[in-house]
């Protein structure tokens, strides 16, 4: 590993790995599958600010297209394994470079690149919805002992008590002894009558 360590700091290393990778001979516009899963497995242990670059300059130079193709399936492999997500954010932060392919020659390249860009956004919103689940439930737990609809129904018969005049307050307590279990208007009825009492 000493030769391998001591070359990755000037990035030859990464590059001639992508230059296999992404090589514009071939008959078909992807990397070769082997390579491919080989590159990836070491991806997590490479410095993403050496690999980004040197894939985004395979991308924005004027090479072969199938260069390109092959660029686009490695940055998609690499978005695919949770494991390269510094390599994630690299190409996120530099997604206009993906995106100047978008609508280019040939038509399979710019859809490629626009499968691509919906892929790194993709990835991008599920660890945001995942962050904003959670302050929503945090919002919930905050609020949920404090439901505004049952403050005001415990609250009405408390308040009504007192406020009714005598002769009303009997009738209403007749009907709010059936439903409502709130204790205060009992002792209340009770004394009603007997503070009307001596006037009667």
């Amino acid at each position: 590993g000493g030769a391998a360590g001591g070359a990755a700091s000037d990035g030859e290393y990464e590059k001639s790995m992508i230059m296999e990778l992404c090589a514009p001979g071939g008959t078909r516009a992807v990397p070769p599958k082997d390579q491919l899963a080989a590159f990836i497995d070491k991806a997590p242990t490479l410095d993403a600010e050496l690999v980004g670059p040197i894939l985004l300059d395979a991308l924005i130079q004027d090479g072969p297209w199938q260069v390109k193709s092959k660029v686009l399936c490695v940055i998609s492999a690499l978005a695919e394994n949770p494991a390269c997500a510094t390599h994630v954010d690299f190409f996120r932060e530099n997604q206009e470079d993906i995106a100047a392919l978008v609508g280019g020659k040939p038509a399979s390249l710019g859809t490629k690149a626009k499968k691509l860009l919906a892929q790194l956004d993709a990835e991008g919103e599920e660890e945001e919805e995942y962050e904003e689940e959670e302050e929503e439930v945090e919002v919930e737990a905050a609020s949920g002992g404090a439901d505004p609809s049952l403050l005001s129904v415990e609250s009405v018969p408390v308040q009504a008590a007192p406020a009714a005049p005598a002769g009303e307050f009997d009738l209403l307590g007749g009907f709010d002894d059936g439903p409502t279990p709130a204790p205060a208007p009992a002792p209340a009825a009770v004394m009603t009558p007997a503070a009307a009492a001596p006037p009667a």
